[in-house]
């Protein structure tokens, strides 16, 4: 629980350390889960993440060395957030982030992803996605 005592954080994915997919859930004990803190889900193997709209932190390195061993994807559900640096750094594997609300985050942080091919950014007023070829760097 929160300090506000009014939502949670995302602590640290304890269990097994590959899933096929990760549903972050959007409450717990019914307040909303609203951060996922610093290394919460680091050094896992999971080919799908799905980050829901009650998400407004995601604290740096919080997926550090988070890889895919299949087609992955990472999709953020709206809302509004503000992504820490670093948070998604040495993601490998991930072949699409899509991102859906208003999301304040450094894209430069999936410059190493190699796999990646489509970052799409989309809100409710517009719809953008930027193919990437595998020659194709972020810079």
């Amino acid at each position: 629980l929160n300090e506000d005592g009014k939502s949670y954080t995302l602590k640290r994915i304890i269990g097994p350390s590959s899933f096929e997919e990760l549903i972050i859930p959007p409450t717990y004990n019914g307040l909303p889960v609203t951060v996922i803190a610093e290394r919460a889900v680091s050094f896992k193997i999971v080919d799908r993440i799905v980050i829901p709209d009650s998400i407004q932190v995601i604290e740096p390195m919080a997926f550090y060395d988070t890889d895919s061993i299949g087609v992955g994807s990472i999709e953020f559900l709206g809302g509004e957030m503000v992504v820490g640096q670093e948070a998604f750094t040495k993601c490998d594997g991930y072949e699409s982030f899509i991102m859906r609300g208003k999301i304040s985050m450094d894209i430069s942080d999936l410059k190493d992803n190699e796999s990646l091919k489509c970052l799409q950014i989309a809100d409710c007023c517009k719809n953008a996605c930027v193919r990437l070829n595998t020659k194709t760097r972020l810079s």
